[in-house]
């Protein structure tokens, strides 16, 4: 956990007192029941967030303030530990279901509204943890805490149009791609590949491939014959610039002690014939000797 999320942390202990509200404080019997009634129909709609600011804003009239339950402080503390000792994703993730036990028992409890929120921003769920510290804010905190909650919220709003504008440019850039890649996807052909193995020239000519798109990668697969599981052979790489690095399958060979790997190789494509070109040392014969190879494959 960063140096900051401690000091967070730091700032509401489980034993923190709650801060002093202007408001006209109601002692009245009824008032506690319907906190009490509001706080079980939360319990069955945990997502029911005009309740859940409901509950807040009639906690704050209540006076003294409504008890902490026994239960909801075991969550919370457990929830603190939990987050302090965070180191991923799944570590906040457990830390965060404890926050929201102890809110479902407590959903007016300031300290636990403002640490979910901290552990929601550590998991990048921006607009709960929004959430979290927009009703932190009902609470009436200090103004100094408010202070601190308001400017959170601003720094999620910044990173939120960081990631809107970035995941724009992402999309456009596939986008890109696309228009200028898409003819490689489907059946391919090899039209003639021609190595010379230091004796004799040859040519085989009955090889088939088809291509596959994951992402930004597109990969080139030889059907084998009789049939058996495919195998890869060619794989480009788009970058965001929409250029495209190329890699061929090394393929392996035991008797030369070659493991396959991919490895980077020049390439040339044109969109208009539909082909493309590249050559290769990478394949051994039996004798294990480095064969220069060429390739040229169509598209069906």
């Amino acid at each position: 956990m960063d140096k900051k999320t401690k000091i967070l942390l730091l700032l509401f202990p489980a034993w923190l007192g709650f801060a002093c509200v202007t408001q006209a404080a109601d002692n009245s019997p009824n008032s506690r029941e319907t906190l009490k009634q509001y706080v079980a129909e939360l319990q069955n709609n945990a997502n029911d967030q005009a309740l859940r600011e409901k509950i807040i804003k009639l906690a704050q009239s209540i006076k003294p303030a409504p008890a902490i339950p026994e239960e909801a402080r075991r969550h919370f503390v457990k929830a603190v530990t939990l987050q302090k000792e965070a180191k991923g994703p799944k570590d906040y993730g457990l830390a965060i279901a404890e926050y929201r036990q102890a809110l479902l028992l407590a959903p007016w409890w300031p300290e636990a509204m403002f640490n979910l929120g901290v552990a929601l921003e550590a998991t990048g769920q921006y607009d709960e943890a929004k959430r979290a510290w927009t009703q932190y804010l009902l609470t009436q905190p200090s103004e100094a805490n408010a202070r601190q909650a308001q400017d959170k919220i601003y720094g999620l709003e910044a990173k939120e149009e960081k990631l809107a504008k970035e995941t724009t440019t992402r999309e456009e850039s596939e986008h890109v791609a696309q228009a200028k890649y898409g003819w490689l996807d489907g059946e391919w052909g090899m039209v003639g590949d021609e190595y010379f193995d230091g004796d004799h020239r040859h040519q085989n000519i009955d090889h088939a491939f088809y291509t596959s798109r994951l992402g930004g990668q597109i990969t080139f697969w030889q059907r084998l014959y009789p049939p058996t599981p495919s195998q890869k052979f060619l794989r480009g790489t788009i970058q965001p610039s929409s250029d495209i690095n190329w890699e061929m399958w090394g393929g392996d060979n035991p008797f030369c002690h070659i493991d396959g790997e991919w490895v980077p190789v020049k390439v040339r494509i044109n969109s208009v014939s539909h082909t493309i070109d590249f050559r290769s040392v990478l394949h051994a014969n039996h004798d294990c000797i480095p064969l220069d190879v060429r390739y040229t494959l169509t598209h069906d």
